[in-house]
């Protein structure tokens, strides 16, 4: 059972279809992937995204493919992706339902992305993916971190960190096959 099933059962409500009033925003590139890469707790954040796009972006240029960011402010500044962080959700929302792919940590986005239908790559930690309400299918790739033997704990806190036990390639080969 996952949160949005838990929540509907203890509520008495019935989860029905995710509605966004979305913003349009004026995106210039024709093609493009997102992410996000930022979380406001430290230690499920993942400590290789730059490996990720050095390893995608030859790739993607081939193709003609850009990579926007999206997210708020925090984390580390990284090369080679256009930013379009700190804007509203509702334009967050637009660039994310017109991306070709998403793909990141945060939980609110792989919401949007999971509700227009785009494809993603979602990295988990310390929480298993069968607690989110989204459906892993052909155009979806959920990562689960390598626990070493151990369960998920339900702290939103990881001091161990392991979602940096995912390789960078297990995240970019997936993307480099959009």
């Amino acid at each position: 059972m996952n949160k949005l099933e838990k929540f509907s059962l203890n509520s008495s409500l019935k989860a029905g279809d995710i509605f966004i009033n979305e913003c349009f925003y004026p995106i210039v590139q024709e093609k493009y992937i997102t992410f996000d890469c930022t979380s406001n707790i430290q230690s499920i954040s993942y400590d290789h995204w730059q490996e990720v796009i050095d390893f995608i972006k030859p790739h993607l240029d081939k193709k003609n493919i850009d990579i926007i960011r999206v997210g708020n402010e925090s984390g580390n500044p990284i090369d080679g992706v256009i930013d379009h962080r700190n804007k509203t959700f509702n334009q967050e929302s637009y660039i994310i339902s017109k991306s070709s792919l998403h793909f990141g940590t945060s939980e609110l986005h792989s919401l949007v992305a999971g509700k227009y239908g785009t494809p993603q790559v979602r990295l988990f930690s310390p929480f298993k993916p069968s607690t989110y309400p989204l459906k892993n299918s052909e155009k979806n790739l959920f990562i689960d971190s390598d626990r070493q033997g151990t369960i998920p704990i339900s702290s939103p806190q990881d001091p161990r960190k392991l979602i940096n036990n995912i390789s960078p390639a297990e995240v970019a080969v997936p993307i480099v096959i959009v």
